[in-house]
């Protein structure tokens, strides 16, 4: 399966919509696990990153802006969809799975294997911490750990070395993982939400939802939530009103004309 893995990854680094769907076909088929496949759309670089993006572009883009219709470049192809992140298609889908979760966490405890981890940092010889600072003057170690809200303050002159919170934190989420990735494949989540990421990956690939737009009208839909005035096209308002305040013929301190 590794070589299997390595194989798909390589081919998928062209990040063009027709690996995409190959990659797509064998994960409804069964040839590639979802958590591989997972594995490799997280690895991706981004699709404006490759060639065939580029080129795409330059075709799609178009000669003046689709809102304001000002000509001055620079002029941008702005998505108008987007994908919806993994993490949030794999929590959408186990919402619906909320009790079973809960009684799957109590028969599946956290378990790691602490005797794997190799010593990885400097330690206090008496508390193990690693929260240790080293002394130039006094050339000594002093330890300002505080477990238990009570600061360890042990003075050596040399340290030990073990393992780091952070070397134990790696192990304790990659069996948080296993044991999420097992109530996924238990439930069917994991190959339905990776078959969805594939799909909406070759849609936002496809460059289908787009338009030509000029850096002002690009900021502002992606930065606010208004819109330009079908009106004058220059100026921009709410979604909740047809115009802007100065074809309404109102103060801009005052309320907007609202839509009936």
């Amino acid at each position: 399966m590794k070589n299997l893995y390595s194989k798909s990854n390589r081919a998928m680094n062209q990040n063009t919509e027709t690996s995409h769907q190959d990659l797509l076909k064998r994960v409804m088929t069964n040839e590639v696990n979802w958590k591989d496949a997972r594995k490799i759309i997280q690895s991706l670089k981004k699709p404006w990153q490759t060639q065939e993006w580029k080129e795409k572009r330059k075709i799609l883009l178009a000669s003046q802006c689709e809102n304001c219709g000002t000509t001055t470049p620079p002029l941008v192809l702005q998505h108008t969809w987007h994908p919806t992140p993994l993490y949030k298609l794999f929590y959408n889908a186990r919402k619906k799975h909320q009790n079973e979760w809960l009684i799957w966490q109590q028969s599946h405890t956290i378990e790691i294997d602490k005797s794997s981890l190799v010593p990885d940092a400097d330690g206090c010889p008496q508390c193990g911490s690693t929260t240790v600072r080293y002394r130039k003057r006094a050339n000594n170690w002093i330890c300002v750990s505080k477990p238990g809200g009570i600061t360890c303050g042990n003075v050596f002159d040399t340290t030990i070395r073990v393992v780091s919170n952070q070397a134990i934190g790696k192990l304790e989420r990659v069996a948080k993982q296993k044991i999420q990735d097992d109530f996924d494949e238990e439930f069917g989540i994991g190959k339905k939400v990776t078959i969805t990421a594939i799909e909406h990956q070759i849609r936002y690939l496809s460059l289908k939802d787009t338009k030509t737009l000029c850096k002002r009208c690009a900021f502002v839909e992606d930065k606010t939530k208004m819109v330009l005035c079908n009106l004058c096209r220059a100026n921009y308002h709410s979604k909740k009103y047809d115009r802007c305040s100065a074809c309404a013929g109102i103060d801009t301190s005052k309320s907007q004309l609202k839509i009936e």
